[in-house]
């Protein structure tokens, strides 16, 4: 799958929860009032409002520390993908989880390490940091000579 095909699908899944949202019915059949803005701060909800907003180079450097954790097994996969929900997207469990299809518990055992999850689940969660479960050296040493062989 190419980048470009990866966005596309990043942009279609969104396309399709804000239409799924356009009509939401209460229980009593009427539609919601107040669509738009409901949809719009859900998907603007921001975990805490002390979070400030980085521009793209700081947003970079932070996944490549991030990912760069990941790869040396620094952190977990859950420490990591609530590093970059927080911190990159800034949005809440739920509001994550619409985005991603996956439920908020998901999410939630997920970033707390609770249970092991699927390849195709944990690849809808990291799909929209650009990232994908694969097979790496499990020696952190091999993993660093093997990144300083491709370099040259």
């Amino acid at each position: 799958m190419t980048d470009n095909d990866r966005d596309d699908d990043i942009k279609k899944t969104i396309a399709r929860l804000r239409e799924q949202n356009r009509q939401p019915y209460s229980t009593s059949g009427v539609a919601a009032p107040n669509l738009q803005a409901q949809e719009e701060k859900l998907l603007r909800t921001r975990v805490t409002e002390n979070i400030e907003r980085i521009d793209t180079a700081e947003r970079n450097a932070l996944m490549n520390a991030i990912s760069l954790q990941l790869l040396m097994g620094n952190i977990t996969q859950g420490e990591a993908l609530k590093r970059m929900r927080i911190n990159l997207v800034g949005m809440k469990q739920d509001a994550y989880a619409q985005l991603v299809g996956v439920s908020r518990k998901t999410i939630s055992d997920i970033e707390n390490n609770k249970i092991n999850n699927s390849i195709e689940t944990l690849n809808k969660v990291f799909k929209p940091f650009g990232l994908q479960l694969g097979l790496i050296p499990s020696s952190p040493q091999r993993l660093i000579n093997l990144l300083n062989s491709a370099e040259k």
